[in-house]
């Protein structure tokens, strides 16, 4: 990782505590708390994201890199999925809520320690890379490359990410949010990490979701 990919998650980790703070006071755990307009919105945006999880050998462990306050290991378990959960976020703010939330869950674990990550059959990221707070776009775009190539080295079988797309209705764009070319996220990922690649830009939200199923690729070229 690069030091300025260092100073931009320090810089997130602040914002985040300011700017999530009050939504937790006012809702305390679910989509509201985490910054989604609907629990409809972060349902739909569950179902994309788990498609890498379709045809997987259970029990698998999953990694939710970003997971606010957990809602994810929620999901999983109503359906009914066999799997072990770790919830890594920057937020301490946002995991003391979910480990109060998901206190006594079986096989999961919650931790703000990037350097204590470890491998897992899957790595799903929701949203973490929506808000850029006030971090100028070129810079935030380079900070994405770098945690997705973090997602890569982290998955054995397959991780999935969403961003905002650049398609998003002009006069509906924030200034504090990212939007990002799905097409360049599409190549980047067919290039880096396996031919085996899927790019979902047909759902009711304004995101698009990418899929990478692990395979075998030569080392990439500096």
């Amino acid at each position: 990782m690069s030091a300025e990919y260092g100073e931009i998650r320090d810089r997130v980790a602040a914002a985040s505590a300011l700017h999530y703070r009050p939504l937790m006071l006012e809702h305390g755990c679910g989509p509201l708390a985490v910054g989604w307009n609907s629990a409809q919105a972060q349902q739909v945006r569950f179902e994309n994201l788990a498609r890498v999880l379709r045809g997987a050998r259970e029990p698998f462990e999953v990694l939710d890199y970003g997971c606010g306050t957990g809602d994810l290991l929620t999901w999983l378990r109503d359906r009914g999925f066999d799997c072990s959960y770790t919830g890594f976020d920057v937020s301490e703010s946002m995991l003391e809520v979910a480990r109060s939330a998901h206190r006594g869950a079986e096989r999961a674990r919650f931790t703000s320690r990037p350097d204590g990550l470890a491998r897992a059959d899957f790595v799903i990221a929701s949203g973490m890379l929506h808000l850029r707070f006030d971090i100028p776009d070129d810079q935030w775009h380079a900070y994405a490359v770098e945690v997705v190539d973090e997602l890569g080295r982290l998955a054995r079988h397959g991780f999935a990410f969403n961003m905002l797309t650049s398609h998003s209705d002009p006069d509906r764009m924030r200034g504090d949010l990212h939007y990002a070319d799905p097409a360049w996220w599409l190549d980047h990922c067919l290039r880096r990490f396996s031919t085996r690649v899927a790019l979902l830009h047909d759902y009711e939200v304004w995101d698009f979701t990418v899929v990478v199923r692990m395979d075998a690729r030569p080392a990439p070229r500096q």
